[in-house]
């Protein structure tokens, strides 16, 4: 009786564990913990060397200031991106990611015209929100749907962002209408 006792204890013991862990994560309050968990075990990665194969090109607020303020709209004026892809294309890249909101048509027919004609340019949009009340911003109108991916992400109860979503269906009134993430897209 002593070995069916304790074999019944035991099997008792381990689903009350069981079922209050379930309760406590259910209801969020170990969230704060797992969190914390998790940025200590992304601290203890070992650093990786930078991939060689990526290229980022950054645009500083110098380089905004330092174009025609009346020629732009947005970060960067349509002379200064035609520019850019084009030495960008002349060491012909696999892919390019304009994470840049163009949500405007271009003013200058040339660079419509190559925006329209890479296969390998990827842009960016913004879904709409109705939640937070965000419009979201829709792509650059020379690329195709296919070649455009959202830049949404999750942000962390503790106010960080730790996730990038992959897919998502946006609602249908967003002017973003994509369902693919522009990570996900590049990397595709």
């Amino acid at each position: 009786t002593w070995a069916r006792t304790g074999w019944v204890a035991r099997l008792l013991t381990g689903t009350l564990i069981a079922a209050v862990t379930i309760g406590l994560r259910w209801s969020g309050i170990l969230q704060p913990l797992e969190l914390q968990a998790l940025d200590t075990l992304m601290r203890w990665r070992p650093s990786e060397p930078p991939d060689f194969r990526v290229v980022v090109v950054a645009v500083t607020e110098a380089d905004v200031q330092a174009q025609n303020a009346e020629q732009r709209r947005g970060s960067l004026s349509d002379e200064t991106l035609d520019r850019l892809l084009q030495k960008l294309s002349a060491f012909q890249p696999r892919t390019i990611g304009l994470d840049i909101y163009r949500d405007f048509p271009s003013a200058l027919p040339r660079l419509a015209q190559q925006l329209r004609q890479m296969d390998n340019a990827i842009a960016v949009c913004k879904v709409s929100d109705r939640a937070s009340r965000e419009p979201g911003i829709s792509p650059s109108p020379e690329v195709a749907p296919d070649r455009v991916g959202f830049s949404d992400f999750v942000i962390d109860p503790d106010g960080k962002v730790r996730r990038h979503l992959l897919t998502l269906t946006p609602e249908p009134v967003s002017p973003c209408t994509t369902t693919s993430a522009f990570n996900l897209q590049l990397a595709a």
